[in-house]
This record gives structure tokens, sequence and C-alpha cells, in this order.
């Protein structure tokens, strides 16, 4: 037997690429790390007699879902503040007085474990300390996009853009080589940089090859300010700046007009959108189907207030308005949770579909009886009814890292107790001290 060589056979297995595509009686090979080929199971046991096979009865395999956006250690930090006040992404900074490396570490590490449970294998995620998001996600088993947080204004890790900049860049040259780990400069919000801020970092980025992950066009009042301080909304300054270009993801882009997904589309960006976030904060963008062409990948927010860590509740909050108004098929919508946010992150060529050359990062879901029966269409059980409790197994670069719903790389109750003790700690610390008594 050929321990390098895994056959993964399953009922139904769907490659994203080709869309809309399901193949039966196939399977997908997998040498070390990489997807060496999808074919008929009888011509992958003809063609690799000795490989070591994985049967998955009742269950449906398709690439890891990439989750495109994601704050995933504010769940635990959030916790600190005792505030009932919900949270957006405007006003998560407000939280920083709460965190610490350590802290940051272990609830991304948490995160990285629901994620995996739900069927993430890669994410973009964006918080203070990056080095230790950048550890947690390794230690977890995940592919990851860190976001290295970018502002003139100081803060947790960084004084100032400079250090911001400085730090980013030697966190990239860190684990240049590292195959699980990608950087991209996130700006809080472009009315935090100067234009001549902005334009050094997207210099820089251009330099190091890094994309720009740019939170734009999230509310009408973003737009009203960002015309009284710079004259143009937010998306004309970046593109006058450079920004605007295939190296950029924009995040929200709840409001636009039809000239800007124009230009989003003709430069070949990326839009990441985020339902139940838009949905749960009343942002009231236009439509997906109003973005044309642009290609359109998901994120959750996950760790933010009310965006639970579940990609596919993202799908089915898009998914029956989109068929019932004749929009994209299940396949598409599948692809903006899969290979379209793999694209978000740089990471087209490398995840997001079972493709040959590209990483095993694959994930399988026990089906119900109906899909088994031919009552209900697989591809519509994973977009419209699927949930994290269907997911059994899940592999990162041909490991497995989730073995019938549970974690194989942490010992998960020493990390809820070590969680415990810090954030007991911060809480210790962050509370008011009682004046001393004079006798």
């Amino acid at each position: 037997m050929n321990p390098l060589v895994t056959i993964f056979r399953a009922p139904w297995i769907i490659p994203v690429e080709p869309r809309d595509v399901v193949l039966r009686k196939h399977a997908v090979v997998v040498e070390n790390t990489r997807i060496v080929g999808v074919l008929p199971e009888d011509k992958a046991a003809q063609k690799y007699p000795d490989a070591r096979t994985l049967d998955l009865d009742g269950q449906v395999l398709l690439p890891g879902l990439v989750n495109a956006h994601a704050h995933s250690p504010v769940a635990a930090v959030r916790r600190l503040s005792e505030s009932d006040i919900p949270v957006d992404s405007r006003r998560w900074p407000s939280l920083q007085r709460h965190v610490s490396p350590g802290l940051v570490k272990d609830a991304a590490t948490a995160a990285g474990v629901r994620m995996l449970a739900g069927g993430v294998t890669c994410c973009a995620d964006t918080y203070f300390f990056p080095e230790a998001v950048t550890a947690a996600m390794l230690k977890v088993g995940m592919r990851a996009c860190i976001g290295l947080f970018i502002g003139d204004e100081p803060h947790p890790g960084a004084a100032d853009l400079s250090e911001a900049l400085q730090h980013g860049g030697d966190l990239r040259d860190e684990y240049k080589y590292d195959q699980h780990i990608t950087f991209a400069f996130v700006p809080h919000s472009l009315a935090t940089l100067s234009d001549k801020s902005l334009e050094r970092t997207r210099m820089l980025a251009d330099e190091m090859g890094l994309r720009l992950h740019a939170p734009l066009h999230e509310t009408a009042a973003e737009l009203d300010e960002s015309i009284r301080r710079y004259g143009a909304r937010p998306l004309e300054r970046l593109d006058r700046l450079g920004g605007v270009a295939p190296f950029l993801t924009v995040i929200h882009m709840e409001h636009f007009d039809d000239a800007e997904a124009k230009l989003l589309s003709r430069r070949k960006c990326v839009v990441v959108r985020c339902p139940t976030y838009g949905d749960l904060f009343h942002l009231r963008g236009r439509s997906l189907r109003e973005l044309g062409a642009t290609r359109i990948a998901l994120g959750n927010l996950a760790g933010m207030q009310g965006c639970p860590f579940d990609l596919f509740g993202e799908m089915r909050r898009i998914a029956q308005p989109l068929f019932a108004f004749g929009g994209p098929s299940p396949g598409d919508v599948l692809a903006m949770a899969t290979v379209h946010s793999a694209h978000a992150l740089g990471l087209g060529d490398v995840v997001g579909s079972l493709t040959k050359g590209k990483a095993a990062d694959m994930i399988a879901l026990r089906c119900p009886d109906a899909v088994a029966s031919g009552e209900t269409d697989v591809l519509d059980f994973v977009t419209r009814e699927a949930d994290a409790s269907r997911v059994r197994h899940v592999w990162v670069g041909g490991r497995q890292v989730l073995h019938d719903g549970a974690a194989t790389q942490i010992d998960e109750d020493e990390l809820k107790r070590s969680l415990a003790a810090r954030m007991a700690k911060r809480k210790m610390r962050s509370r008011p001290q009682p004046s001393p008594q004079l006798s």
C-alpha cells in the first residue's frame, strides 16, 4: 500500500468547477497535499492499485468552504466588554482595551475549531496582533489569509501606519514559504487613512504581492462623509490613487451605482458580501444581482455579535430569494462560498474546487435520506438545507483536521480552560479598583 496516495470515494462529489455538476461513482485521488485526479472509481482503482481507499458512505464530498471576511477573536473579546450594545464593524475597535496577544491567540484558536466544525477550511481573518491570529490558524490546521490591520491612528500592536506596515512586512517575510498562510492589508476604514497613507499602502501591497481588503460603501453615511472630507465617494477616491485593480477585494459594497459596479467588474475586483451582518445592522444595500458580472464572494464576519460561525447559513440566507427571482443556480451560490471566496483571498489557483493540481482542502457532509432517495437534489441540500451539524470530516492539504466532528489537532478541553483563565484574568484587570479607605 502506498501511504502517500488516498482514493476518496463518495456517493456524490461536487467539484464546483465545472459549475452545477454532481459526479456519481467517481473518486478524488490525493497524493501528499494535492489532488492528482478526479475520475471514475474503477479507473482510479486501476491507475492507483496501491493507494489507500476511504469510503464516505452516505456523504457528499466537496471543496472546503472559504470564509472571505471574519474577525473571529471578537467572539471572545466581546464578552469581556460586559455590554449588551451590538458591536458592528465600525465599533469593534472600541474593544481594543480588552485584548492581549495571548488572549487573541486562544480566542482565534477556539474560533478556528468552530470554523472547521462548520466546514470552513480557509478564512480571511483580521484582528489586532496578527502574529497571534497566524499562530492560532496554524495550530488548528487551517489555511488563512491574515489581515494586517492598518490606519493612521494607533491600535494594539502598532503606534502608527509606519509601524503597522513594518510589522506586516516582517510577518509576511517570516511566513513567506508557509503553504497555509498568506497576508493582506486591511484598513478598518478608508476614512482612517489620508491620501498619502492610502497610496503608500497601495504601493507596498503591489511591491510585496499582497492583496488589499478594503471595507467600502457599507452605509450611506460613509459615502456622505467621504464626499465631505475628500470630495469623492470612497471607490472613486481609491481609484484615483490607483487602488482599484485586480489585487483589490471590496468588503460589503452595499451602496453603489451602475458605473461603480461596472468599474469593479472591468478591473476584475472581488466583492465580499456578509448577508447575516447586512440584515442584522439593516444596511439595506442593493442586491447581489445588481453587481452584474463582478465576482461575488461570501463572508460571515464570524465572531461579530449575531453572526454565528456558519457559512452554510450565509448560503441559505441568499439562496432562497436568488432562486425565487431566477437568479444564480445552486452551483453559483456554492461557488460564492468556495472558489469565488478563494479568489478574494488571492488563492483561486490553490483552493476552492476539486480540481487536479489544487490543494486537497475538502469536506464531507452527511446527507439525509431524501438525498439518497432522489427526493432532494444534493446541490439544493448543500446550499439551502445543510448546516454545521452535517459536517463529519474535514481535510486541509490532505491532512484530516476534523474526524467525526472532532478536531484532530487541538485538545479542546485544554483550550477552553486556557481561554477561560485568560478571560477571567482580563476581567479582573479591567474591573475598577476601590478607593482606599481613610482610618
